[in-house]
Order: structure tokens, then C-alpha cells, then sequence
């Protein structure tokens, strides 16, 4: 049975919708964009949500369904139902919790879903029994949800949407948080009765990784697109060349304000990293270093993909709490979580991609009321070795060379003498040695860059921009994202 769109939208049910959703959700009122994204979704329109980290993009997702149902209701016909697929279990968990809590049935189905065959039977997901459904892509491809839940006729008759949040960890371009198995999402969409209504929603898509997507999806160019201004304005933006060995971690002891009296007087700081052995010996730094006033074990931790899964959700929970103060951590930290007391964070060493960048940045200071900084420490050797590559990329796009074909001896040419000097540099200065591992050498990128993908080098070339700028970096950042040509997000409005 496919999908059946609103014929005509009813002005007095949008406004229900509307204020409804603001008095369950305890918000004044609501952004546009989250309108137009529940419009989309009723008239069965495809869409790109593109809105900044903290900006609401969530309540976007529920805007449709409260055109049909209203917390309480019990009406068979207004029971429809919204399906989201995110990357991560204690997000989805928690996100099925909060709903919960507000008097809209959800279940979260993971891994951690106890007796999972009565998850999607007698608990009746497959059945209708629920408005909201958050799994991750590995599930929904799973032989037992296709037979419980998109082969059962109550489902697919009042499915209204898919969500894919998160929708970047699709492109394996340009991130960190690539995810293979989003890749399959499509196979999921498939599934579903023809027409469903697919939402993608990010903070961090530029418009090539945006076309990536879609190409995976199988989704239209024209797919409608939902787009907001990313810039923060709240967060001061720095690098910050270290005047100390980096295995020290010496410079980090100007975190520390000079007459700290108390815990809350250090900003709450998420200190990203590019190993979790520099993630653990960072916390180790901190603790060593911390004041008298702090208990450090209360205080500071690290946080890596091979934590356990309950410190895990512990140390989740003690940020939002404020007790950690500081949580040194990869990239496993932060997608998706709403952390709204960050105020500081720190980029140890060069990050991998620009997007990256971003997407860490974009977690301090998530209210935009408030003030955040964020700060990219970056030795000398690897400053000055970021200045010869951004050179050479920027004359490969003056003379149209950039992402051309060419012979990997035309490569290895370009910058030869500089990357000799700079390969003695690393070995006067010590450079830190992960970095020299996880990264290839800037020879080895420069003899194979003519390959690489045109949203790899452009990533790549932004990401140095930013590192070696003496302009302002906000323009870096809205150029990448052609944030002038975007709506802004109005503040004081919904979270």
C-alpha cells in the first residue's frame, strides 16, 4: 500500500499541531524551517534538513505527526506512526525516554533491547502501538524487524516518515563519523511502502557532501532542502601554536583560571584528541594538575570507543550534570548527545577534516545565548608544514590542476625541497607520533592528491585555510558552507 499525501493541508489542524507541540515541549514557539519540514513530510515531499547543532532540528521531526495525533489520543486513524534511524543507543534510548516522559509512546529497539522478538510483537511496534520508532541502521535491516515490523499491514499503513539524524554519517567523504552501514539505509527505504517521506537531517553538510548523500539514497537533486545558517557566532575561534613539548601536555595548564576556588569555576571542556592513548594520558595530566579545590577523579575523564558501555552512559551523564569538568575523548564523544553546558572546546593536534572540525565546534555552547571558545592547539613543525601544503593547493586551484589527472612523478615534483625541510623539522622538534601515523606524510598526499576526490581536497584545503588564516576564520567556515546564502536561526525561539 504506498503512501498516501495530505490533499489539502487544514490551516486549524496546523495550528492545533503547532501549539500543541509548544505546550508539550515547554517552548514559546516554533522556527520556520520546522514547519516546513512537517509540511514536506505531509505532502510527501523528501527533504534535507540542514540546521545548526542546538538549533531544534528534533522538534522538526514530530511536527507531522501532531497534525494527525495528539498526546492521548486514541483514535485508530490518527494513529500514525515516525520511524528515525540514528547512529547511536543511548541517544536513541534516551530520545525514546524523553518521549515517553511527554506522553508520546516511543521505543527505542537495540541492542540492548531486552527479549527483542517481544520488543516488536506483544509490545506491538509492528502493531501500531507506538507513534515513535528509533532504531539504528543495523537493525532495521535485521530479518526479524523486516517480518515483524515492515511486513506487518498495522505499520505500513500509518507509517509517515523516515528520519535518517544524522544523515552526514552517510557520506564517507569529508567526516569522521562515516558509517558504513548507513550506506544501507537505502536497502531500509526500500522496504517501506512506495512514497514514504525520507527526512536527512544534519548540522554539517556542504553542498558535495550533500549530493553525495542523495546519490546513495537514490533521492532526486532536487529533493527539497531545508537549510539554516551554521555559523556560530557564540564561539570564539583560535589556534594556538604550543610553546611546550606536546607530550608534556604542559600547555594545558592554562585551562586552569589562576585563583580557581571551586570546581564550577573551570568551563565545562570537551578535549578532543586523535588516539585514545593521548585521551587517557590527558586525563592523567589533568588529574595530576588539577588544584586542591578539585577531587579529580570527580572531575576529569577520558572517553574512547573502547570504554564500556555503562561508563559510558556514566560519563554521559556526569557531563550533562556538570560534575566533569573535563572529558578528554575521540571522536566517539559528542554526535547526536545534548551536552548544553559546554562552554570551551579544545582540538588537540590537527584534526583529520574540516567537517570534523566543525561538527566538535559546533557542541560548545549549544544554547546560543551563551559564550563558548573553541581552540585548536597545533605544534610549530605542524603549522608551519600546514602553510607549504594550503601553498600548494592553492596553486593547484589557480592553475586548474586541482583534482585533474596526472602521473604520480608530475606529484611527487610539486613542493619536493620544502618537504624535505620539512621532514627534517619533524625530527628536530619531536613531532607528536600519532599524529605522524594516523596521517599520511604531506609527499604521500601530494603524490596522490590528483586522485583524490574533489570533496576530499576540498575539505582539505579549507581545513588548512583555517589552521593558517590571519583573517577572520568565520569566513572560512561560512564559505565552506555557503552560510550567506542560508536562512539564520531567529534566538530566543525553540531548542
Amino acid at each position: 500500500m504506498p503512501f498516501v499525501p495530505v490533499d489539502s493541508i487544514d490551516p486549524q489542524r496546523l495550528k492545533i499541531a503547532r501549539e500543541t507541540l509548544c505546550s508539550v515541549f515547554n517552548i514559546p514557539s516554533l522556527h520556520p524551517f520546522q514547519e516546513k519540514v512537517g509540511l514536506n513530510v505531509l505532502q510527501g515531499k523528501h527533504t534535507m534538513l540542514d540546521v545548526p547543532t542546538g538549533g531544534g532540528k528534533t522538534l522538526a521531526f514530530w511536527f507531522a505527526l501532531f497534525y494527525y495525533w495528539q498526546p492521548g489520543c486514541t483514535d485508530e486513524a490518527s494513529n500514525k506512526i515516525v520511524l528515525v534511524i540514528g547512529p547511536l543507543v543511548a541517544l536513541l534510548e534516551a530520545q525514546a525516554q524523553l518521549l515517553n516522559s511527554k506522553g508520546i509512546p516511543a521505543i527505542a529497539v537495540t541492542s540492548n533491547t531486552p527479549d527483542l522478538e517481544q520488543a516488536l510483537t506483544t509490545k506491538k511496534l509492528g502493531q501500531n502501538q507506538y507513534r515513535v520508532g528509533f532504531l539504528g541502521p543495523e537493525m532495521g535491516l535485521t530479518p526479524l524487524f523486516h517480518e515483524k515490523v515492515l511486513n506487518s499491514i498495522p505499520f505500513t499503513k500509518n507509517i509517515i516518515n523516515l528520519i535518517i539524524d544524522e544523515v552526514h554519517c552517510i557520506s564517507e567523504w569529508g567526516t569522521n563519523d562515516f558509517r558504513p552501514e548507513y550506506r544501507k539505509i537505502v536497502e531500509l527505504a526500500a522496504r517501506l511502502p512506495p512514497g514514504t517521506p525520507i527526512t536527512g537531517a544534519t548540522a554539517t553538510a556542504p553542498d558535495e557532501v550533500m549530493r553525495d548523500i542523495l546519490d546513495v539514497l537514490g533521492l532526486p537533486a532536487d529533493t527539497a532542502k531545508v537549510q539554516v545558517s551554521n555559523a556560530k557566532p557564540n564561539v570564539s575561534l583560535a589556534v594556538q601554536q604550543l610553546q611546550n613539548e606536546p607530550d608534556s601536555f604542559a600547555d594545558l595548564l592554562l585551562l586552569f583560571p589562576n585563583s580557581i576556588k571551586a570546581p564550577e569555576e573551570f568551563p565545562q571542556t570537551l578535549i578532543y584528541v586523535n588516539d585514545r592513548q593521548t585521551a587517557e594520558k590527558i586525563q592523567d595530566f589533568l588529574r595530576d594538575h588539577a588544584p586542591s579545590c578539585f577531587d579529580p577523579k570527580k572531575a576529569f575523564e577520558f572517553y574512547h570507543r573502547h570504554v564500556h558501555e555503562d561508563r559510558k552512559v556514566d560519563i554521559q551523564t556526569r557531563i550533562a550534570s556538570g560534575e566533569l569538568r573535563a572529558v578528554s575523548a575521540t571522536d566517539a564523544l559528542g554526535l547526536g548527545m545534548d551536552f548544553r553546558s559546554i562552554e570551551r572546546v579544545i582540538l588537540w593536534m590537527k584534526p583529520r577534516t574540516f567537517l570534523s572540525t566543525v561538527q566538535k565546534i559546533g557542541r560548545c555552547a549549544r544554547d546560543f545565548t551563551k559564550r563558548g571558545e573553541a581552540v585548536l592547539y597545533i605544534t610549530k613543525n605542524m603549522r608551519t608544514r600546514c602553510y607549504a601544503e594550503s601553498e600548494s593547493l592553492r596553486e593547484d586551484v589557480e592553475t586548474g590542476n586541482e583534482g585533474s589527472e596526472g602521473s604520480e612523478d608530475e606529484g611527487e615534483e610539486v613542493g619536493h625541497d620544502r618537504e624535505l625541510a620539512l621532514e627534517e623539522m619533524d625530527q628536530q622538534e619531536g613531532e607528536n607520533t600519532e599524529e605522524r601515523v594516523d596521517r599520511p606524510s604531506f609527499q604521500q598526499r601530494v603524490s596522490k592528491k590528483k586522485k583524490q576526490s574533489e570533496i576530499q581536497l576540498r575539505d582539505e584545503r579549507f581545513l588548512l585555510e583555517f589552521i593558517v588564516t590571519e583573517a577572520c576564520r568565520r569566513r572560512v567556515w561560512d564559505r565552506f558552507f555557503g552560510n550567506e546564502s542560508k536562512g539564520k536561526l531567529a534566538l530566543g525561539v525553540a531548542k
